[in-house]
Protein backbone atom coordinates (compact mmCIF):
# COMPACT_ATOMS: atom_id res chain seq x y z
CA UNK A 1 0.00 0.00 0.00
CA UNK A 2 0.97 3.50 -0.75
CA UNK A 3 -0.03 6.43 1.53
CA UNK A 4 0.64 9.95 0.32
CA UNK A 5 -0.61 12.95 2.15
CA UNK A 6 -1.04 16.64 1.89
CA UNK A 7 0.67 18.59 4.37
CA UNK A 8 -1.62 20.94 6.37
CA UNK A 9 -0.49 23.65 9.27
CA UNK A 10 -1.41 21.26 12.20
CA UNK A 11 -1.40 17.61 12.66
CA UNK A 12 -3.64 17.18 14.86
CA UNK A 13 -6.03 14.41 15.07
CA UNK A 14 -8.81 14.46 13.02
CA UNK A 15 -12.22 14.31 14.76
CA UNK A 16 -14.23 13.81 11.55
CA UNK A 17 -12.41 11.18 9.98
CA UNK A 18 -12.72 8.67 12.93
CA UNK A 19 -16.94 9.81 12.64
CA UNK A 20 -16.56 9.04 8.76
CA UNK A 21 -15.65 5.24 9.29
CA UNK A 22 -18.32 5.25 11.66
CA UNK A 23 -20.92 6.26 9.37
CA UNK A 24 -19.70 4.81 6.12
CA UNK A 25 -22.35 1.94 6.15
CA UNK A 26 -24.92 4.35 6.59
CA UNK A 27 -24.11 6.60 3.56
CA UNK A 28 -22.99 3.43 0.98
CA UNK A 29 -26.21 2.69 1.51
CA UNK A 30 -27.99 5.97 1.16
CA UNK A 31 -25.06 6.66 -2.07
CA UNK A 32 -26.46 3.18 -4.03
CA UNK A 33 -29.75 4.82 -4.92
CA UNK A 34 -31.04 4.33 -8.34
CA UNK A 35 -33.03 7.66 -8.52
CA UNK A 36 -31.68 10.81 -5.71
CA UNK A 37 -33.38 12.43 -3.54
CA UNK A 38 -34.47 15.97 -3.87
CA UNK A 39 -31.65 16.38 -1.04
CA UNK A 40 -29.15 14.33 -2.62
CA UNK A 41 -26.02 16.19 -3.92
CA UNK A 42 -24.28 14.62 -6.42
CA UNK A 43 -20.35 13.72 -6.67
CA UNK A 44 -19.30 13.57 -10.54
CA UNK A 45 -16.20 12.53 -12.31
CA UNK A 46 -15.90 15.49 -14.97
CA UNK A 47 -15.20 15.63 -17.68
CA UNK A 48 -17.57 12.45 -17.98
CA UNK A 49 -15.57 11.53 -21.14
CA UNK A 50 -11.93 11.42 -22.01
CA UNK A 51 -10.59 11.05 -24.88
CA UNK A 52 -6.66 10.80 -24.92
CA UNK A 53 -3.48 9.30 -26.85
CA UNK A 54 -1.77 6.38 -25.61
CA UNK A 55 1.14 7.82 -23.75
CA UNK A 56 -0.39 11.00 -22.66
CA UNK A 57 -0.91 12.41 -19.13
CA UNK A 58 -4.35 13.95 -18.74
CA UNK A 59 -6.69 15.16 -15.38
CA UNK A 60 -9.72 14.19 -14.37
CA UNK A 61 -11.72 15.89 -11.52
CA UNK A 62 -14.20 14.50 -9.18
CA UNK A 63 -16.96 17.62 -8.39
CA UNK A 64 -19.76 17.92 -5.87
CA UNK A 65 -22.83 20.26 -6.68
CA UNK A 66 -23.49 21.33 -3.59
CA UNK A 67 -20.64 21.31 -1.03
CA UNK A 68 -22.54 23.48 1.61
CA UNK A 69 -22.12 22.09 5.08
CA UNK A 70 -19.25 19.63 3.70
CA UNK A 71 -16.42 18.92 6.78
CA UNK A 72 -14.93 15.45 5.80
CA UNK A 73 -15.26 13.17 2.86
CA UNK A 74 -14.60 9.79 1.44
CA UNK A 75 -13.98 8.77 -2.23
CA UNK A 76 -13.72 5.89 -3.80
CA UNK A 77 -12.72 5.45 -7.83
CA UNK A 78 -11.79 2.33 -9.89
CA UNK A 79 -10.56 2.03 -12.89
CA UNK A 80 -8.57 -0.28 -15.37
CA UNK A 81 -4.63 -0.40 -14.47
CA UNK A 82 -3.61 -1.67 -17.62
CA UNK A 83 -4.91 1.13 -19.42
CA UNK A 84 -4.13 4.49 -17.54
CA UNK A 85 -2.35 4.98 -13.94
CA UNK A 86 -2.53 7.50 -11.58
CA UNK A 87 0.82 9.65 -10.73
CA UNK A 88 -1.37 11.26 -7.46
CA UNK A 89 -4.14 12.62 -6.25
CA UNK A 90 -4.26 16.37 -5.26
CA UNK A 91 -6.81 18.19 -3.16
CA UNK A 92 -9.57 20.22 -5.57
CA UNK A 93 -10.86 23.00 -5.26
CA UNK A 94 -12.93 23.60 -2.37
CA UNK A 95 -10.21 22.71 0.15
CA UNK A 96 -7.05 23.12 -1.12
CA UNK A 97 -5.25 25.84 0.88
CA UNK A 98 -7.76 26.08 3.51
CA UNK A 99 -7.19 26.18 6.72
CA UNK A 100 -7.79 23.17 8.91
CA UNK A 101 -8.30 20.39 5.92
CA UNK A 102 -6.20 17.00 6.23
CA UNK A 103 -6.45 15.14 2.67
CA UNK A 104 -4.96 11.93 2.19
CA UNK A 105 -5.25 9.03 -0.12
CA UNK A 106 -4.64 5.52 -0.35
CA UNK A 107 -4.28 2.90 -2.76
CA UNK A 108 -6.55 -0.55 -1.85
CA UNK A 109 -8.33 -3.37 -3.34
CA UNK A 110 -11.84 -3.47 -3.06
CA UNK A 111 -13.91 -6.09 -3.93
CA UNK A 112 -16.68 -4.27 -5.28
CA UNK A 113 -14.97 -4.29 -8.77
CA UNK A 114 -12.85 -6.88 -9.35
CA UNK A 115 -9.90 -6.94 -11.85
CA UNK A 116 -10.01 -2.91 -11.43
CA UNK A 117 -7.43 -0.86 -9.08
CA UNK A 118 -9.14 1.20 -6.58
CA UNK A 119 -7.54 4.43 -4.48
CA UNK A 120 -9.42 5.93 -1.49
CA UNK A 121 -9.22 9.82 -0.57
CA UNK A 122 -10.32 10.77 2.80
CA UNK A 123 -10.21 14.09 3.72
CA UNK A 124 -12.03 16.34 6.80
CA UNK A 125 -11.09 19.54 8.42
CA UNK A 126 -9.47 19.12 11.83
CA UNK A 127 -11.60 22.02 13.57
CA UNK A 128 -14.68 20.38 12.12
CA UNK A 129 -15.51 23.92 10.39
CA UNK A 130 -17.75 23.38 7.04
CA UNK A 131 -17.75 24.47 3.69
CA UNK A 132 -20.32 27.34 2.96
CA UNK A 133 -21.99 25.70 -0.27
CA UNK A 134 -21.18 26.40 -3.71
CA UNK A 135 -19.84 24.34 -6.51
CA UNK A 136 -16.43 22.70 -7.08
CA UNK A 137 -13.77 19.79 -7.28
CA UNK A 138 -12.71 17.66 -3.91
CA UNK A 139 -10.31 15.65 -5.24
CA UNK A 140 -8.02 16.09 -9.04
CA UNK A 141 -6.37 12.96 -9.80
CA UNK A 142 -3.77 13.38 -12.39
CA UNK A 143 -3.35 10.08 -15.03
CA UNK A 144 -1.33 8.50 -17.74
CA UNK A 145 -1.79 6.44 -20.72
CA UNK A 146 0.88 4.53 -19.87
CA UNK A 147 0.15 1.27 -20.38
CA UNK A 148 0.77 -0.72 -23.75
CA UNK A 149 -2.97 -1.01 -24.76
CA UNK A 150 -5.79 1.37 -26.18
CA UNK A 151 -9.08 0.86 -25.33
CA UNK A 152 -11.94 2.26 -22.78
CA UNK A 153 -11.82 2.01 -18.89
CA UNK A 154 -14.79 3.19 -16.70
CA UNK A 155 -14.31 5.40 -13.54
CA UNK A 156 -16.29 4.43 -11.12
CA UNK A 157 -17.49 6.71 -8.33
CA UNK A 158 -18.19 4.16 -4.81
CA UNK A 159 -18.17 4.10 -0.99
CA UNK A 160 -19.10 7.90 -1.39
CA UNK A 161 -19.46 9.82 2.00
CA UNK A 162 -19.95 13.37 3.18
CA UNK A 163 -20.20 14.56 6.14
CA UNK A 164 -21.31 17.69 8.48
CA UNK A 165 -19.11 18.91 11.41
CA UNK A 166 -21.16 16.71 13.96
CA UNK A 167 -20.11 13.48 11.65
CA UNK A 168 -23.65 13.06 10.54
CA UNK A 169 -23.96 11.85 6.77
CA UNK A 170 -25.30 14.25 4.01
CA UNK A 171 -26.98 12.17 1.82
CA UNK A 172 -24.84 11.98 -1.96
CA UNK A 173 -25.32 10.17 -4.74
CA UNK A 174 -22.05 9.77 -7.80
CA UNK A 175 -22.21 9.83 -11.24
CA UNK A 176 -19.41 7.85 -12.97
CA UNK A 177 -17.09 8.93 -15.85
CA UNK A 178 -14.85 6.60 -18.35
CA UNK A 179 -11.82 7.08 -20.44
CA UNK A 180 -11.08 6.04 -24.09
CA UNK A 181 -7.42 5.70 -24.56
CA UNK A 182 -6.41 5.43 -28.35
CA UNK A 183 -3.19 4.24 -30.43
CA UNK A 184 -2.42 5.46 -33.76
CA UNK A 185 -2.71 1.62 -35.10
CA UNK A 186 -6.78 1.64 -33.82
CA UNK A 187 -9.39 0.68 -35.64
CA UNK A 188 -13.06 1.33 -35.68
CA UNK A 189 -16.92 -0.21 -35.62
CA UNK A 190 -19.69 1.13 -36.70
CA UNK A 191 -23.14 0.05 -38.16
CA UNK A 192 -27.13 0.54 -37.50
CA UNK A 193 -29.29 -1.03 -35.09
CA UNK A 194 -33.09 -1.49 -36.60
CA UNK A 195 -36.15 -3.13 -35.67
CA UNK A 196 -36.76 -6.63 -37.28
CA UNK A 197 -39.59 -6.99 -39.42
CA UNK A 198 -40.32 -3.35 -39.65
CA UNK A 199 -36.79 -1.80 -40.58
CA UNK A 200 -37.35 0.92 -38.00
CA UNK A 201 -34.50 2.92 -37.24
CA UNK A 202 -34.08 2.27 -33.43
CA UNK A 203 -33.01 5.59 -31.51
CA UNK A 204 -30.58 5.58 -28.11
CA UNK A 205 -29.66 1.57 -28.68
CA UNK A 206 -26.61 1.54 -26.08
CA UNK A 207 -23.96 -0.63 -27.67
CA UNK A 208 -21.12 -2.47 -25.73
CA UNK A 209 -17.43 -4.10 -27.13
CA UNK A 210 -15.77 -6.54 -25.08
CA UNK A 211 -12.86 -8.34 -25.03
CA UNK A 212 -13.98 -11.14 -23.02
CA UNK A 213 -15.32 -9.38 -19.87
CA UNK A 214 -13.88 -6.44 -19.86
CA UNK A 215 -15.41 -3.67 -21.79
CA UNK A 216 -13.33 -1.49 -24.58
CA UNK A 217 -15.79 0.57 -26.00
CA UNK A 218 -19.69 2.11 -25.95
CA UNK A 219 -21.89 3.75 -27.95
CA UNK A 220 -25.48 5.43 -28.51
CA UNK A 221 -27.46 5.05 -31.80
CA UNK A 222 -28.88 8.56 -33.37
CA UNK A 223 -31.86 9.25 -34.43
CA UNK A 224 -30.83 7.20 -37.51
CA UNK A 225 -29.99 4.49 -35.71
CA UNK A 226 -26.67 4.83 -36.92
CA UNK A 227 -23.72 4.31 -33.88
CA UNK A 228 -19.92 5.13 -34.22
CA UNK A 229 -17.34 3.56 -32.00
CA UNK A 230 -14.05 4.95 -33.15
CA UNK A 231 -10.41 4.10 -31.75
CA UNK A 232 -10.82 0.61 -30.89
CA UNK A 233 -7.58 -1.21 -29.94
CA UNK A 234 -7.04 -4.28 -33.20
CA UNK A 235 -9.10 -7.51 -31.67
CA UNK A 236 -11.50 -9.86 -31.79
CA UNK A 237 -14.49 -8.11 -29.68
CA UNK A 238 -17.71 -9.37 -28.65
CA UNK A 239 -20.60 -6.65 -29.59
CA UNK A 240 -24.06 -6.39 -27.77
CA UNK A 241 -26.91 -4.03 -28.62
CA UNK A 242 -29.43 -3.36 -25.70
CA UNK A 243 -32.47 -0.64 -25.43
CA UNK A 244 -35.84 -1.01 -23.53
CA UNK A 245 -38.82 -2.67 -25.50
CA UNK A 246 -36.63 -5.19 -27.82
CA UNK A 247 -34.42 -8.37 -26.95
CA UNK A 248 -30.62 -7.79 -26.42
CA UNK A 249 -28.97 -9.16 -29.19
CA UNK A 250 -25.08 -10.31 -29.17
CA UNK A 251 -22.88 -10.83 -32.08
CA UNK A 252 -19.49 -12.81 -31.21
CA UNK A 253 -15.87 -13.12 -32.95
CA UNK A 254 -16.08 -9.23 -34.42
CA UNK A 255 -12.86 -8.96 -36.12
CA UNK A 256 -11.26 -4.96 -35.67
CA UNK A 257 -8.10 -4.05 -37.40
CA UNK A 258 -5.70 -1.47 -37.63
CA UNK A 259 -6.32 1.64 -39.61
CA UNK A 260 -10.15 0.11 -40.47
CA UNK A 261 -13.75 0.72 -39.55
CA UNK A 262 -15.99 -2.74 -39.17
CA UNK A 263 -19.80 -2.88 -39.51
CA UNK A 264 -21.40 -4.53 -37.55
CA UNK A 265 -25.17 -4.20 -37.87
CA UNK A 266 -28.48 -5.50 -35.55
CA UNK A 267 -31.87 -6.26 -36.09
CA UNK A 268 -33.81 -6.35 -32.65
CA UNK A 269 -36.37 -8.31 -31.82
CA UNK A 270 -39.77 -6.91 -30.05
CA UNK A 271 -39.66 -7.38 -26.81
CA UNK A 272 -42.82 -8.95 -25.55
CA UNK A 273 -41.95 -10.66 -21.93
CA UNK A 274 -39.60 -9.86 -19.02
CA UNK A 275 -38.71 -10.30 -15.64
CA UNK A 276 -36.31 -11.41 -12.73
CA UNK A 277 -35.50 -14.93 -11.33
CA UNK A 278 -34.48 -14.64 -7.56
CA UNK A 279 -34.53 -17.01 -5.10
CA UNK A 280 -37.81 -16.57 -2.88
CA UNK A 281 -36.78 -14.34 0.71
CA UNK A 282 -33.71 -12.77 -0.67
CA UNK A 283 -32.07 -10.77 -3.00
CA UNK A 284 -30.30 -13.38 -4.76
CA UNK A 285 -30.42 -13.56 -8.62
CA UNK A 286 -30.76 -16.85 -9.99
CA UNK A 287 -28.85 -17.06 -13.14
CA UNK A 288 -29.60 -20.24 -16.02
CA UNK A 289 -33.23 -20.45 -14.79
CA UNK A 290 -35.54 -21.62 -17.56
CA UNK A 291 -38.66 -19.41 -17.56
CA UNK A 292 -41.35 -20.82 -20.31
CA UNK A 293 -44.47 -19.45 -21.60
CA UNK A 294 -47.18 -21.24 -22.62
CA UNK A 295 -50.28 -20.08 -24.65
CA UNK A 296 -53.22 -20.83 -22.52
CA UNK A 297 -52.31 -23.55 -20.58
CA UNK A 298 -48.87 -25.66 -19.70
CA UNK A 299 -49.35 -27.92 -23.02
CA UNK A 300 -48.76 -25.61 -25.81
CA UNK A 301 -45.41 -23.57 -25.45
CA UNK A 302 -45.60 -20.30 -26.83
CA UNK A 303 -41.68 -19.40 -26.40
CA UNK A 304 -38.24 -19.86 -23.93
CA UNK A 305 -36.08 -17.56 -22.25
CA UNK A 306 -33.09 -18.14 -20.09
CA UNK A 307 -32.00 -15.67 -17.21
CA UNK A 308 -28.80 -13.89 -17.47
CA UNK A 309 -26.03 -13.19 -14.71
CA UNK A 310 -28.64 -10.80 -13.18
CA UNK A 311 -31.51 -13.14 -13.18
CA UNK A 312 -32.63 -11.40 -16.21
CA UNK A 313 -35.06 -13.17 -18.84
CA UNK A 314 -36.18 -12.10 -22.41
CA UNK A 315 -39.11 -13.56 -24.70
CA UNK A 316 -40.02 -12.03 -28.10
CA UNK A 317 -41.99 -12.97 -30.59
CA UNK A 318 -45.05 -13.88 -28.69
CA UNK A 319 -48.34 -13.60 -30.64
CA UNK A 320 -51.30 -11.29 -28.91
CA UNK A 321 -53.17 -13.70 -25.51
CA UNK A 322 -53.27 -15.37 -22.70
CA UNK A 323 -50.26 -16.96 -21.47
CA UNK A 324 -49.04 -19.42 -18.20
CA UNK A 325 -45.52 -18.65 -17.12
CA UNK A 326 -43.07 -21.55 -15.79
CA UNK A 327 -40.08 -20.39 -14.46
CA UNK A 328 -37.67 -23.65 -13.38
CA UNK A 329 -34.47 -24.54 -12.28
CA UNK A 330 -32.37 -27.20 -11.14
CA UNK A 331 -32.76 -27.41 -6.80
CA UNK A 332 -35.74 -24.93 -6.77
CA UNK A 333 -39.32 -25.60 -7.09
CA UNK A 334 -40.79 -24.27 -10.36
CA UNK A 335 -43.54 -21.47 -10.04
CA UNK A 336 -46.03 -20.89 -12.15
CA UNK A 337 -48.34 -17.51 -12.74
CA UNK A 338 -51.15 -18.39 -15.37
CA UNK A 339 -53.44 -15.32 -17.22
CA UNK A 340 -50.54 -13.27 -18.12
CA UNK A 341 -52.13 -11.33 -20.88
CA UNK A 342 -49.84 -9.82 -23.75
CA UNK A 343 -50.81 -7.58 -25.70
CA UNK A 344 -48.99 -6.37 -29.59
CA UNK A 345 -46.19 -3.84 -28.85
CA UNK A 346 -46.08 -3.59 -25.12
CA UNK A 347 -43.73 -5.49 -22.57
CA UNK A 348 -45.50 -7.21 -20.24
CA UNK A 349 -43.07 -7.90 -16.70
CA UNK A 350 -43.72 -10.90 -14.83
CA UNK A 351 -40.95 -11.69 -11.95
CA UNK A 352 -40.28 -14.93 -10.12
CA UNK A 353 -39.43 -16.15 -6.60
CA UNK A 354 -37.92 -19.53 -6.44
CA UNK A 355 -37.92 -21.78 -2.94
CA UNK A 356 -35.09 -24.44 -2.79
CA UNK A 357 -35.62 -27.74 -2.88
CA UNK A 358 -34.71 -30.63 -1.49
CA UNK A 359 -34.01 -33.81 -2.96
CA UNK A 360 -35.27 -36.76 -2.70
CA UNK A 361 -32.62 -39.70 -3.82
CA UNK A 362 -31.99 -43.62 -3.11
CA UNK A 363 -32.37 -47.05 -4.52
CA UNK A 364 -35.14 -49.50 -5.42
CA UNK A 365 -34.19 -53.38 -5.07
CA UNK A 366 -35.74 -57.08 -5.33
CA UNK A 367 -36.16 -58.22 -1.38
CA UNK A 368 -35.84 -61.49 -1.40
CA UNK A 369 -32.65 -61.79 -4.28
CA UNK A 370 -31.15 -58.28 -3.49
CA UNK A 371 -30.96 -56.97 -7.27
CA UNK A 372 -31.29 -53.77 -8.41
CA UNK A 373 -35.09 -53.23 -10.18
CA UNK A 374 -34.32 -51.00 -13.20
CA UNK A 375 -37.66 -48.74 -14.32
CA UNK A 376 -39.34 -48.95 -10.95
CA UNK A 377 -41.40 -45.63 -10.43
CA UNK A 378 -40.83 -43.86 -7.19
CA UNK A 379 -43.86 -40.94 -6.42
CA UNK A 380 -43.72 -38.39 -4.10
CA UNK A 381 -46.86 -37.21 -2.42
CA UNK A 382 -47.81 -34.58 0.18
CA UNK A 383 -51.63 -33.93 1.26
CA UNK A 384 -52.27 -36.80 -0.95
CA UNK A 385 -51.22 -34.74 -4.06
CA UNK A 386 -48.01 -36.32 -5.85
CA UNK A 387 -45.28 -33.74 -5.87
CA UNK A 388 -42.73 -35.53 -8.01
CA UNK A 389 -41.92 -38.42 -9.48
CA UNK A 390 -39.03 -40.41 -11.02
CA UNK A 391 -37.91 -43.43 -12.13
CA UNK A 392 -34.92 -46.05 -10.77
CA UNK A 393 -32.17 -46.06 -14.16
CA UNK A 394 -29.29 -48.78 -14.54
CA UNK A 395 -27.00 -50.40 -13.52
CA UNK A 396 -28.35 -50.20 -9.85
CA UNK A 397 -31.44 -49.12 -9.51
CA UNK A 398 -31.06 -45.52 -8.23
CA UNK A 399 -33.50 -42.46 -8.32
CA UNK A 400 -33.19 -39.16 -7.91
CA UNK A 401 -35.66 -36.47 -7.35
CA UNK A 402 -34.04 -33.09 -7.47
CA UNK A 403 -36.21 -29.91 -7.84
CA UNK A 404 -40.03 -29.40 -7.11
CA UNK A 405 -40.14 -30.68 -3.65
CA UNK A 406 -40.76 -28.24 -1.25
CA UNK A 407 -39.70 -28.39 2.35
CA UNK A 408 -42.11 -30.35 3.93
CA UNK A 409 -43.12 -34.33 5.28
CA UNK A 410 -43.92 -36.31 2.37
CA UNK A 411 -45.41 -39.85 1.63
CA UNK A 412 -43.30 -41.70 -1.21
CA UNK A 413 -43.64 -45.03 -2.81
CA UNK A 414 -42.05 -47.37 -5.46
CA UNK A 415 -43.65 -49.52 -7.96
CA UNK A 416 -43.26 -51.83 -10.93
CA UNK A 417 -44.65 -54.36 -12.79
CA UNK A 418 -44.65 -58.10 -10.87
CA UNK A 419 -43.75 -56.42 -7.16
CA UNK A 420 -46.06 -55.41 -4.69
CA UNK A 421 -45.71 -51.68 -4.03
CA UNK A 422 -44.01 -50.38 -1.34
CA UNK A 423 -45.03 -46.78 0.85
CA UNK A 424 -42.86 -44.90 3.49
CA UNK A 425 -44.59 -42.05 5.43
CA UNK A 426 -43.65 -38.97 7.71
CA UNK A 427 -40.87 -38.57 4.94
CA UNK A 428 -39.11 -35.25 6.24
CA UNK A 429 -37.51 -33.07 3.29
CA UNK A 430 -35.47 -30.21 4.02
CA UNK A 431 -34.44 -27.31 1.39
CA UNK A 432 -31.01 -27.49 0.07
CA UNK A 433 -30.17 -31.04 1.68
CA UNK A 434 -30.55 -34.74 0.65
CA UNK A 435 -33.29 -37.17 1.87
CA UNK A 436 -32.35 -40.95 0.97
CA UNK A 437 -35.49 -43.24 0.84
CA UNK A 438 -34.86 -47.00 -0.41
CA UNK A 439 -37.15 -49.66 -0.99
CA UNK A 440 -36.92 -53.66 -1.02
CA UNK A 441 -39.99 -54.69 -3.10
CA UNK A 442 -41.37 -58.21 -2.25
CA UNK A 443 -41.95 -59.92 -5.41
CA UNK A 444 -45.72 -60.87 -6.33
Amino acid sequence: MIRRSWPVATRQPCPVASVLVAVVAAALSIASIATPAAADRTVSVQPPTTTIALGATFTLVVNVDDANHVAGFQLDISYDESLVSLNRVDPGTLVAGVSGWSFQYNYVILGTRPGLKSVRVLACNVGANELTGGTGSLAIYAFAASGSNSGMTPVYLDNIALSNGVGQSLPAVGADGSVIVFAPSSGALSGQVRERGTSTNIAGANIEARIGAVLRGSATTGANGVYSMPKLAPGTYVVTARTAGYLTQTKANVSVTQGATSYVNFNLDKLCLTGQVRQAGTTTNLAGATVVAYLGSTTTPGATGTTDVNGIYQISALAAGTYTVVASKANYVKQTKPGIAVTAGVVTYVNFSLQPSGKLKGQVKDKASGAPLIGATVVARRDGIIRATATTIAPWGVYEIASDLPAGTYVVGASTTGYLGQTRKDIVVTAGATTYVNFSLQPQ
